[in-house]
């Protein structure tokens, strides 16, 4: 699959523990490195977060609070908004032509510049209100605020949080905090013209005809700045997930009585990371693969990892699928196979029938469990999937995954002829790889570039193995001390 042209950027200050991460490109493949605790996954999850809040966006709030570029008088007239220096008549003919013709052909770059200011600050409001409700329901604290009214409760967005998101290729940065919830439309630097009824058709002479028009222009606008996103569909595979697959069959049994007795039951609330991992495998569709490119990296992972396969079975008596791993003669439910087994089982079920070309898929520490074999095992299988097409993103604290994907990297550089290697490629620039710094005033979030030798090696994973080196050759000098003296 063709790398694409330009990366959605982003930049995120003040953010938990994080302090400050700067210019984080979303590539093929991006990897988050550190010690535990610095926010790795804080940052997947505003990622995850981010994707969501693209989806089915509601424009509609800017035109109840009196943001949009028509007024309240629209007996004879339609007031609307222009920037100084713009002449009205050439704005009321562009409007005019705009709500008389097809939006799905108008870009950005098509509009007049108070329209232009209009429509930026429109999606930013948009996108602003739904991301704070996707970070709060993914974090667990949601607590159900009205629509631009009450505040959120989001302890872990401090005042001066602040989320940048860049677009090089279409030349649009949304900026995005805590602060700024209620739309507003900065008035100093616009004045008004009109707009005569009459030059509309009959269809088009109400206020809720031309919010109509209007909201799909904004819908079709933020679709072409943000195609990059829009078209994928996120997954998470979260930490833990071996814990939550074998509680999997509990929460089904929960779910029936609840059913039954609704009264009588209260679930406690889960983190929407968390939720939506269980609905996607409580709820998954088996009767079909959805991506067959995509399907045989699962195929892969089976084969050359696991040594076996996942088995799903619907229940007649709950309609819940039901795991289990088969390996040549033995099949056991997969609440009783290896951690590895349960913690790969969720990649396989992911891959075969819910990721396909184009989507972000999250894995937190894909090595969790894993021997180092197998772990490199799984780095191969990440490359595969850049190849099929899907966007990846890591979190990880393994040195042998780093390693075998730097292999990746380094065999991409020799030549397919005379030097060439059995590895799947994996160009140097569809990978972007960060290390989360620990410092006294939080987190900073830095870029490793990839190094011919020492490939995407953190220098705190350099740190450790030093130490360890250093403790071993201080106690073998110590044991050689008595073995002498004695």
């Amino acid at each position: 699959m063709e790398t694409p042209k330009s990366n959605v950027k982003i930049s995120v200050r003040n953010y938990g523990p994080i302090k400050e991460a700067i210019d984080i490109e979303l590539c093929p493949l991006t990897v988050f490195i550190g010690p535990s605790n610095t926010g790795k996954s804080y940052l997947a999850v505003l990622i995850y977060s981010l994707f969501h809040s693209f989806e089915n966006l509601n424009f509609l709030p800017l035109f109840i609070c009196g943001c949009s570029p028509i007024g309240e008088g629209l007996v004879e007239t339609i007031s609307i908004e222009t920037e100084v220096g713009i002449a009205p008549e050439n704005i009321d003919n562009w409007l005019i032509k705009l709500l008389k013709g097809d939006i799905k052909s108008v870009k950005l770059s098509d509009l007049p510049e108070g329209i232009k200011s209009w429509t930026k600050e429109g999606i930013k409001m948009a996108v602003n209100y739904k991301f704070h409700i996707e970070i709060s329901r993914c974090m667990g604290i949601y607590h159900g605020k009205s629509l631009l009214s009450d505040k959120f409760n989001l302890n872990f967005l401090s005042d001066k949080f602040s989320l940048e998101m860049e677009n090089d290729e279409q030349g649009f940065t949304l900026t995005l905090n805590s602060n700024d919830l209620t739309p507003h439309v900065n008035k100093n630097y616009l004045s008004s013209s009109e707009i005569r009824l009459r030059d509309l058709p009959r269809d088009m002479r109400s206020e809720r005809e031309i919010e109509r028009k209007l909201c799909q222009l904004l819908e079709q606008i933020s679709e072409e700045i943000f195609s990059s996103i829009t078209q994928a569909k996120p997954f998470c595979l979260p930490a833990g997930r071996t814990g939550l697959v074998e509680t999997q069959q509990f929460i089904t049994r929960t779910l029936i009585k609840q059913t039954a007795l609704p009264s009588q039951l209260t679930s406690p609330p889960l983190r929407g990371i968390v939720s939506d991992f269980l609905e996607e495998i409580i709820h998954i569709d088996t009767s079909h693969i959805l991506d067959p490119d995509v399907a045989a990296v699962a195929d892969e992972i089976e084969k050359k990892i696991l040594h076996g396969s996942i088995k799903t079975e619907v229940s007649e008596a709950t309609q819940y699928p039901q795991f289990s791993y088969k390996q040549k003669t033995l099949k056991v439910p997969l609440v009783h196979s290896s951690s590895m087994v349960s913690e790969l089982a969720p990649v396989v079920l992911f891959l075969r029938y819910k990721v396909k070309k184009g989507d972000l898929l999250i894995i937190e520490e894909p090595e969790a469990h894993l021997h180092p074999e197998a772990q490199r095992g799984i780095a191969r299988t990440v490359v595969s999937l850049v190849r099929a097409g899907v966007r990846v993103m890591v979190t990880t604290h393994s040195d042998y995954f780093l390693d075998q994907l730097a292999n990746h990297v380094r065999s991409s550089k020799l030549t397919a002829t005379k030097h060439g290697s059995k590895l799947t490629k994996l160009e140097e620039e569809e990978v972007s790889a960060y290390v989360f710094n620990q410092r006294e005033e939080g987190t900073i979030v830095e870029r490793l570039h990839f190094d011919k030798e020492n490939g995407l090696f953190s220098e705190d994973h350099d740190e450790v193995s030093s130490d360890l080196y250093n403790e071993s050759i201080g106690i073998l000098e110590k044991l050689d001390n008595i073995e002498h003296q004695g």
